[in-house]
């Protein structure tokens, strides 16, 4: 079957690195997304997240390659997830591909930490 948009699907296994791997599908069947579907699918995969007991967690910015979500959209989207509490969780990294994407990525988390790699 295929994953539908607003599906978040937990792997893990011994043979991960990590606690587990989750897939968010954030777009459907014609690469649409909404701020709005960032904010549900982001705060699902917090709290599924948090079940395997990570203090920290690593996203993409969901929707912004496949997808038609500009930076800014998904900015948006995720806002409103940052107010709320999702223990052991004490870390979420959002991980960028390009310089000028991080910086634009500051300037809409002027309260967040930001770095470059």
């Amino acid at each position: 079957r295929a994953a539908k948009c607003g599906e978040v699907i937990a792997y893990s296994g011994d043979e991960l690195p990590y606690k587990a791997v989750l897939h968010a599908v954030a777009i459907d069947g014609w690469y649409k997304s909404s701020p709005q579907i960032i904010t549900d699918i982001t705060r699902k995969a917090l709290k599924m997240a948090a079940d395997f007991g990570p203090k920290k967690v690593a996203f993409t910015v969901l929707a912004t390659g496949f997808g038609n979500l500009s930076l800014a959209e998904f900015a948006q989207g995720v806002r409103p997830v940052l107010q709320d509490d999702f223990p052991p969780i004490e870390e979420v990294v959002f991980g960028l591909l390009l310089d000028f994407q991080v910086a634009e990525m500051a300037k809409h988390f002027p309260e967040l930490e930001t770095c470059s790699v």
